[in-house]
């Protein structure tokens, strides 16, 4: 068994991609694609406090791609992109200057619905409600099958049987995942503010009531789903980005965030309140005016060529 090294990509290294491996699938039970961030609330919100893509990443996937077709003309787009757990569209956003073609699907409604308000610039991209593990796509005819922070939702056993009948021969898949940024207050040293954050988020996430697999997935950058991956020719990369945020942009995102949506109480302003405290920061100021820097790291799983069958 060859192991891959998980490198971290930071700016535009996009070259000598390595794409051999050979891991067994292990097949797990698993509920249908679970349901999550469907009321028209909540998706209103996601679209407004979500797109946190860096470009680097679209550019990193579509030079996997690229480089995986043989004799392939650089300066045309690519066929067609299918983009499963869209949400409102941001990854689409991204994506979609690539492709001549683009079908984006969702299971929720609310998020269909979103996703075409904000789509203002690209006539080729379609949005489409339907699940990860049946998409209405025809056989052999997608170039780059995108699933973004979604994954960990799929019935794993039939996604991928799926993606291989969509996928032309030598079509691409991407997953690409996320976990909680790590935070402190903008031109200030990482320490002892980045610690203090980290334990005020534990302290959050144990009054919660969540999927602690999926938040285990999403942390290790989906280790144990690209070790299920069936396909012997894969890889998956990190990449970092920094951003800058108001402290009200970041509760926003939080809001997003299906641990932090309790009925009980409002968990965003409990944790506002413990932050700005053991930040020794006045409680009176608003928002607005307090600067985060956020360090986020992007998992990025590229593979091509899946088994037919679950193996």
């Amino acid at each position: 068994m060859l192991n891959q090294t998980f490198s971290t990509l930071t700016g535009y290294l996009l070259n000598s991609l390595n794409a051999s491996n050979s891991i067994t699938y292990i097949p797990r039970r698993k509920k249908a694609m679970q349901r999550f961030y469907e009321s028209a609330k909540l998706t209103e919100i996601y679209v407004k406090y979500r797109g946190l893509y860096p470009k680097t990443a679209s550019d990193y996937v579509i030079k996997y791609v690229v480089n995986n077709k043989k004799n392939y003309d650089v300066s045309k787009k690519l066929e067609r992109m299918v983009e499963v757990g869209c949400g409102s569209g941001q990854a689409t956003n991204l994506f979609a200057p690539y492709f001549k073609e683009v079908i984006a699907t969702d299971r929720s409604p609310n998020m269909i619905k979103i996703a075409n308000q904000q789509n203002a610039i690209f006539s080729h991209v379609t949005y489409a409600e339907s699940s990860a593990e049946a998409m209405p796509v025809e056989n052999a005819s997608v170039d780059l099958l995108l699933s973004a922070e979604c994954a960990h939702f799929f019935d794993l056993t039939k996604f991928f049987p799926e993606a291989k009948r969509i996928l032309k021969p030598d079509g691409s898949l991407a997953l690409l995942c996320y976990y909680f940024p790590t935070v402190q207050p903008a031109g200030s040293a990482k320490e002892p503010y980045v610690s203090q954050h980290q334990a005020i988020l534990e302290e959050a996430l144990s009054e919660s009531t969540y999927n602690k697999n999926h938040y285990d997935q999403l942390k290790s950058h989906y280790q144990d789903i690209y070790e299920q991956i069936p396909s012997n020719q894969k890889s998956r990369f990190k990449l970092e980005m920094q951003k800058t945020y108001s402290m009200a942009e970041y509760m926003g995102m939080l809001k997003t965030i299906d641990a932090f949506q309790s009925k009980e109480f409002d968990q965003v302003a409990k944790f506002a309140e413990r932050l700005k405290k053991a930040w020794r920061l006045n409680e009176g100021i608003n928002h607005e005016e307090i600067n985060l820097e956020l360090f986020f790291v992007f998992g990025i799983i590229m593979a091509q060529n899946l088994s037919p069958k679950n193996t």
